[in-house]
């Protein structure tokens, strides 16, 4: 184990392995992978749309305290009411917690799909290495950050430097020049991966340039979606966003998108191809994640005592006035036989 996140790392590569050998292809296992980690993250998702949610619900409430104790937040009997106040319908900030959670794990996503030889082909840093230094010194691939005249130790450190961002590349060159490396390949358990999906080489990173310019673009429309629709659930439950949630809203709706546009351009197709396929699947799972939220949300309000009572009552009182009708009927139908009678 080479490093402390290798402890993510390995099973999330491990997971795309067994995708890629299922469907054999590189841009299929990716959207095959994206699925499974939106599957395997739901419960995550339900979490912070549930706490969204409910912070949003007692962001009135949260106010209202403020106005009462005039935004002086050290008065202990303002902590002590806010704190009642989570004490009965949860505390918020907790929410912060699963989102933090999410992020050692998407980047682990994005090392497995960016990193083929390591986890596809179960070959060692130390193994890649090699590979690409041999195939350097013969040609068979460009390192532009080594300088003419190089010692063998700088020329070591670039080529490591480029491995860890370029495996894709690499892993073509070596499909490409096996020849050049046999004796190291006879070792590992290399196998040819094809890298072109719908026309595209997933090894390449999008240019402005070239027509690979759409990947960042579409991730950046893709991730608009999914704030846009995020917010049009919200808004269809009638809950106004305030405050800190209505600034998270913003950066999910305006600042998401840009960053999905800068990581697109930042990374190679292969992780731009995930971020729009997640995104897509995103959408989807903000409008079943919203419905089921909203739904928990409203099975686990508790019911005033009152209207508890009030309803049994009304129950019970319907009941009771029926049967009362039924007698005040029989009994003002027996006294009207009688006063016939007594008239006759």
């Amino acid at each position: 184990m080479s490093s402390l996140f290798d402890i993510i790392y390995i099973p999330i590569g491990f997971i795309f392995r067994l995708c890629y050998e299922l469907v054999g292809n590189y841009g299929v296992a990716i959207i095959v992978f994206a699925v499974l980690t939106k599957l395997a993250l739901f419960p995550l998702a339900l979490k912070n749309e549930k706490n969204r949610l409910r912070t949003q619900q007692l962001q009135p409430k949260m106010q209202a305290l403020q106005k009462k104790y005039k935004n002086n937040t050290k008065d202990p009997r303002y902590s002590e009411e806010l704190q009642k106040l989570y004490a009965e319908n949860g505390n918020p900030m907790t929410g912060c917690l699963w989102q933090f959670l999410q992020l050692p794990l998407i980047w682990a996503i994005w090392n497995a799909i960016r990193r083929p030889l390591s986890y596809v082909c179960d070959m060692t840093v130390s193994t890649i290495n090699s590979i690409a230094e041999v195939l350097y010194s013969n040609g068979a691939i460009n390192i532009s950050k080594i300088a003419a005249g190089a010692s063998a130790e700088e020329i070591s450190k670039a080529v490591s430097s480029w491995t860890a961002a370029n495996e894709i590349n690499l892993a073509t060159a070596i499909s490409d020049n096996k020849e050049l490396v046999s004796d190291i390949l006879a070792r590992t358990k290399f196998v040819d991966i094809d890298f072109s999906f719908l026309g595209l080489n997933l090894g390449d990173t999008p240019t402005w340039t070239s027509w690979t310019i759409l990947i960042p673009i579409i991730s950046g429309l893709t991730s608009f979606l999914v704030g846009f629709v995020s917010q049009k659930m919200i808004s269809r439950d009638h809950i106004k966003a305030e405050g800190a949630v209505k600034t998270n809203m913003n950066v999910l709706l305006y600042v998401m998108p840009i960053v999905s546009v800068i990581i697109g351009f930042g990374f190679s197709i292969a992780v731009g191809m995930y971020w729009i396929f997640s995104n897509i699947l995103s959408i989807a799972q903000t409008i079943i994640v919203t419905n089921i939220a909203a739904s928990k949300l409203r099975q686990d309000e508790p019911v005033p005592a009152a209207e508890v009572k009030e309803k049994k009552l009304n129950y019970n009182q319907i009941q009771k006035m029926e049967r009362l009708k039924r007698q005040q009927a029989a009994e003002s139908g027996a006294e009207a036989a009688e006063d016939k009678e007594k008239d006759s």
